[in-house]
C-alpha cells in the first residue's frame, strides 16, 4: 500500500507508523490524509480515528482493511473515517479512491455499501457457537476447543463456519473483535 501511495502524483511525502501511538508522535507535521490499518496492534485502526483527528485535525483519514465486510466499513463511518480501502482493491482502484480522497471526496466502495446492515450476533448464534466463539478469543486451536468441549475436530469446524457466517467476518480474528464489540464475550 505505502508504494501505491508513493507513486500517486499528488503525494509529496509519507510517513509511516507502526501504530495509532506512533502515529501520533508525527504530530507536528502537515498531514493531509492518513491510511489507518484497520487490525495494527494495540489500539484497532478503527478506535484510532478520533484519536488521529484530535492530533491532525484537517487531515482525511482512511481505513485499509484486510475485511470486506459491511459491517466494518458502518463502523469505520460511525466513527468519522472518510473512506474504507479494502486490502483486496486493486491497485487503479486504489489510485483512484486515494485521488477522491485528496480531493475532499469520501471513499466506500457500492459493494461494501449495499451490504445488510449488521444484527445482533447474539440472536443468530447458538450457545454452542457462542462457546466457541469465547473459546477462539482465547486463541485456542480446533483440536482444543474439541478437547474442551468433549465434541470432534469437525464438529469445532462446523460450528467455527458457522459463526464466521452469521457474523459476516472473513477470519477468526474478526470474529473475536466483532463478539467484544457487541459484548458477546469479554
Amino acid at each position: 500500500m505505502a508504494l501505491l501511495v508513493m507513486n500517486n502524483p499528488q503525494v509529496r511525502e509519507v510517513l509511516e507508523a507502526g501504530s495509532v501511538v506512533d502515529a501520533l508522535a508525527h504530530a507536528g507535521h502537515a498531514v493531509h490524509l492518513v491510511l489507518l490499518d484497520h487490525f495494527m496492534p494495540g489500539v484497532t485502526g478503527i478506535h484510532g480515528i478520533r484519536s488521529l483527528r484530535r492530533a491532525f485535525p484537517d487531515a482525511i483519514v482512511a481505513i485499509v482493511s484486510g475485511s470486506t465486510s459491511g459491517q466494518d466499513m458502518a463502523l469505520a463511518r460511525e466513527h468519522g473515517a472518510d473512506g474504507f480501502i479494502a486490502k483486496t482493491t486493486l491497485a487503479n482502484e486504489i489510485h483512484i479512491a486515494l485521488s477522491a480522497l485528496l480531493r475532499g471526496q469520501r471513499w466506500f466502495p457500492d459493494e461494501m455499501c449495499a451490504a445488510e446492515p449488521a444484527t445482533d450476533v447474539q440472536t443468530v448464534l447458538t450457545a454452542k457457537q457462542v462457546e466457541v466463539l469465547a473459546l477462539l478469543a482465547e486463541g485456542l486451536s480446533n483440536r482444543a476447543i474439541g478437547k474442551r468441549m468433549a465434541v470432534s475436530e469437525n464438529t469445532v469446524r462446523s460450528h467455527v463456519s458457522a459463526v464466521l457466517s452469521h457474523m459476516g467476518v472473513n477470519s477468526r480474528a474478526e470474529a473475536t473483535v466483532v463478539a467484544r464489540r457487541q459484548g458477546l464475550i469479554l
